[in-house]
């Protein structure tokens, strides 16, 4: 297992330094650009913390291609300095979409951050230090908004309580251990049989089993263990062979959407290791295999067409005078009376060509440009023959 995970944050490597904003007059500089939408966040799941992960990971690691590499770090000492820029004056970040100065976001952003700090700290690599100084006062700076902001969501309330944690081992903060022990004392909110309130098998549940394994360490509460335990063992029975977990009954954003056991690796590697217990081990390789897909092989295909006609609706993005992306909408072209339609496109990057693929310039060509998995459908309609001339 050890070597497919290593080889799996290798190969998240570069797509990272490849989204990497280096224009340094741009307010996004040393960010990860998100793929769906081209701007950097400082969230915790498409934003810039997660690539800053990946890079330390494969820093430190003497199994990892990228360790000790000088580009991986200077693109993430670019990415620290980018988070402190974007921080606000109270400690928060801000989404970019939604919970604006918000204290779970920035606690879920703590979790993390300060795991690669403690990471990057242990290693005796000097080079670090600017990494590991710009970080620390990240995390320091959180520290007002961990004491005193309020949650959204059930889940959140976990999430502030791991990141009380982190900030107490990392500062020595006895008001962050009250802090804590004040949202504990809402009670957990996990059923006897293993379901957690949101009852989001394919987001959130995950995410409480993590941030409570944290908590439990961190606070001195083996007991937040227990209901980890329960929805973990609840888990092995609402995951298909394929390793696609059931949304049907969610209540959350997953409902009725197709996701996978990945995001149960963590909880799953650590309870086995813990309890020794044999099925969270099958159940944590269960969840490493489903990640091994290729996540990031793109393609691109073209749909070639004569110049007599013209594309007379559809959304695109021009490349040249002849070769245009497909980005939305129904992409119709007439000749005549003729017509031709496909529907079902969706522009996952922005390649105008792959590996150096030569469009005919005598043709209109339409690009469709997809990333793994392509299991992608596109639609295609035609005019009736025979089609008389106008």
């Amino acid at each position: 297992m050890y070597s497919k995970i290593v080889a799996i944050n290798d190969a998240w490597v570069k797509p990272g330094m490849d989204h990497q904003v280096l224009d340094a007059d741009s307010r996004y500089y040393g960010g990860v650009s998100d793929d769906e939408n081209g701007i950097a966040w400082p969230n915790h799941s498409v934003g810039t913390p997660a690539t800053m992960a990946i890079w330390a990971a494969a820093l430190v690691n003497p199994n990892s291609i990228y360790y000790r590499n000088e580009d991986v770090l200077i693109r993430l000492e670019l990415a620290a300095q980018y988070m402190l820029r974007v921080q606000h004056e109270d400690g928060s970040i801000s989404p970019g979409w939604t919970n604006f100065h918000s204290p779970p976001d920035t606690a879920f952003v703590v979790v993390g951050y300060a795991q690669v700090y403690q990471l990057l700290v242990g290693s005796d690599w000097l080079e670090l230090r600017r990494v590991t100084d710009a970080m620390r006062l990240f995390l320091e700076q959180t520290i007002p908004v961990m004491l005193t902001g309020g949650c959204h969501t059930p889940n959140h309330r976990w999430v502030l309580c791991a990141a009380l944690g982190f900030l107490h081992e990392l500062f020595d903060l006895p008001e962050a251990l009250v802090r804590a022990e004040a949202w504990m004392a809402e009670g957990l909110d996990g059923t006897p049989d293993g379901k957690w309130t949101e009852r989001s098998n394919g987001i959130y549940n995950a995410v409480s089993d993590i941030m409570l394994i944290h908590a439990a360490r961190l606070l001195n509460h083996p007991e937040l263990l227990e209901p980890v335990r329960r929805n973990l063992h609840m888990m092995v029975y609402l995951v298909h062979p394929d390793g696609e977990v059931v949304t049907e009954y969610s209540g959350r954003q997953d409902f009725g959407v197709k996701l996978n056991l990945s995001s149960y690796l963590l909880p799953y590697a650590m309870l086995a290791t813990e309890d020794e217990d044999v099925i969270f081990e099958a159940m944590a390789v269960a969840a490493i295999q489903v990640s091994e897909g290729p996540v990031d092989c793109m393609t691109q295909i073209s749909f070639v067409f004569g110049r007599e006609g013209k594309f007379t609706c559809g959304e695109y993005r021009l490349v040249n005078e002849t070769v245009q992306c497909w980005t939305g909408g129904t992409a119709r072209y007439e000749s005549g009376n003729a017509w031709f339609e496909l529907t079902g496109t969706a522009m996952e990057h922005k390649a105008t060509s792959v590996r150096g693929a030569a469009h005919p310039m005598d043709c209109y060509t339409l690009l469709v440009n997809w990333m793994a998995p392509f299991n992608k459908t596109i639609s295609i309609r035609m005019s009736p023959l025979p089609v008389s001339e106008v």
